[in-house]
């Protein structure tokens, strides 16, 4: 997928997955945690093994300024037969539903391109990727800077209620014992917390996306997460295609 000043696609030479694993390293694992530092200043975990990156390029400067890892539950083998995060939450009901699944993490945007037009083509590639490999279901975790819940309680108190699964696929966290209670309904300021949601989130509640009504505390690196699911057959088709300028 081509645009004037950038081109989508999957990463394919050693080259493009170095500067991935490079960009995931310095714009997300530091920006989340300055102390998870290593030697080659890499992201890459095993579950890169399995995954597709899909990668924005400045076609000026050809350097992948964003990217998105994409697994697919098609690419599992004896080795990996689960997505990353799972070691987060408990994805049975989904996983047992039979339907095709795809996986988006390491959702990465560097600082000076964060404008929205990098977001939608890599939003738009992945649609088509949907599409036409006839997935039902887009997954992932969102996250909230720091491990204090009670700093986003309001945010987190606004997903549970206004933007929770369904209990038909419902998505329950593995931390053992949530630090806080979530605020009732009528204590929340709407109008506040829309404006001060994390971008990604805003955007996957463009696109219809539900979220879990529990989260999990990332201590590793240093965030709080929920999950997110996008349901091609329960979700504002319309609005989405309108928002991709897709067909």
């Amino acid at each position: 997928m081509e645009q004037k000043k950038f081109t989508v696609k999957f990463a394919e030479t050693k080259e493009e997955l170095d500067a991935t694993f490079a960009l995931r390293y310095k714009d997300m694992i530091l920006e989340y945690n300055s102390e998870s530092q290593n030697e080659q200043k890499r992201d890459r975990n095993i579950f890169d093994d399995i995954a597709k990156q899909i990668i924005v390029i400045n076609n000026e400067t050809n350097e992948v300024i964003g990217c998105y890892r994409l697994i697919d539950n098609a690419f599992f083998n004896k080795s990996i037969s689960t997505f990353t995060c799972e070691n987060e939450f408990n994805i049975s009901k989904i996983k047992n539903s039979g339907h095709r699944i795809c996986e988006l993490s390491r959702a990465v945007i560097k600082n000076e391109y964060r404008t929205g037009v990098p977001l939608i083509l890599l939003w738009k590639f992945i649609y088509d990727y949907a599409i036409k490999n006839s997935i039902r279901f887009l997954l992932g975790d969102a996250s909230f800077f720091g491990i204090e819940p009670s700093k986003h309680i309001h945010s987190l108190s606004y997903l549970a209620h206004y933007h929770a699964i369904e209990n038909e696929f419902e998505v329950t966290s593995l931390e053992v014992n949530p630090q806080i209670k979530l605020l009732k309904k009528e204590h929340i300021n709407v109008d506040e917390v829309k404006s001060n949601l994390p971008p990604l989130i805003k955007a996957y509640l463009t696109f219809g996306s539900k979220f879990s009504k529990e989260y999990f505390i990332d201590r590793d690196f240093k965030s709080i997460d929920v999950f997110t699911l996008l349901d091609f057959e329960n979700c504002n088709l319309k609005l989405l295609k309108k928002y991709l300028r897709v067909a």
